[in-house]
């Protein structure tokens, strides 16, 4: 590498036309791979370079819309609801899928997502500008965060975890929504509605509804009965099972 390129204070990486190479000097990228996968690997060597304070020179910032998807007597319509409405905002905007549930359907086994990120942001010089880049995936489309790689992850998720998590997203100007599966119960998932501009709970009223009635007392007995207001609960139509394509007309 060029001496005048060497002492430049900047983070740097070598991009090889080798696959393997002994002991590199610098982090080494093969460059005949896909470019996504360059970017993404570009991304993890920036997001190791401590944060600099920098000068807003913008008269206000921009804050992406958050939205939340909640209900726990209903995981797989949550999900659903959550997934097609990221689908079909997607198609105007700039749209990250943020799954914070255990088990969700799509997420994929030893894949990168949220339990790396409330790893890195719990180094105080960390900053999820290019780490998010570097872990996030395309679906259809929308930007989407894979969850936990393990339950136990999100079961100990405290509110300091939750209020770190938003600090970052709300300097992140790369989107315009963030659309979150909240699968999470108590003061966790409290902490997530504080942030969030709309919160959707669609149940379905003809099957096991009891179980909501049940947690609708549940929230009263905790004293949340104002959050429960900001709560839209909406109750999914038959069509909602006949198929991906018959949610999303209906959602949009």
């Amino acid at each position: 590498m060029d001496e005048h390129i060497k002492s430049m204070p900047c983070n740097k990486a070598v991009l090889s036309r080798k696959k393997y190479i002994a002991r590199p000097e610098y982090p080494t990228i093969f460059m005949y791979q896909k470019a996504e996968v360059i970017f993404r690997q570009i991304y993890e060597i920036l997001s190791e370079k401590p944060v600099e304070e920098r000068y807003c020179c913008a008269a206000t910032r921009f804050m992406p819309q958050i939205t939340g998807v909640f209900s726990p007597c209903y995981p797989i319509e949550r999900e659903q609801f959550a997934r097609t409405l990221a689908c079909c905002a997607g198609e105007k905007e700039k749209v990250l899928y943020l799954n914070i549930a255990e088990f969700e359907e799509e997420d994929e086994e030893c894949e990168k997502g949220l339990s790396e990120l409330l790893l890195f942001i719990q180094q105080e010089d960390k900053s999820m500008m290019y780490k998010l880049p570097a872990i996030v995936r395309l679906s259809e489309t929308y930007d989407f965060l894979a969850g936990a790689r393990h339950y136990r992850d999100l079961r100990e998720i405290g509110t300091d975890d939750i209020k770190r998590l938003v600090r970052q997203f709300e300097m992140i100007e790369d989107y315009t929504t963030i659309i979150m599966n909240i699968g999470l119960l108590g003061e966790p998932a409290y902490c997530l509605f504080e942030c969030c501009d709309t919160i959707w709970m669609p149940v379905n009223t003809t099957v096991a509804y009891g179980r909501q009635e049940h947690l609708r007392r549940d929230v009263k007995l905790e004293g949340k009965e104002d959050t429960w207001k900001r709560i839209k609960e909406i109750n999914v139509p038959d069509c909602w099972y006949a198929g991906k394509d018959m949610r999303k007309k209906w959602v949009s």
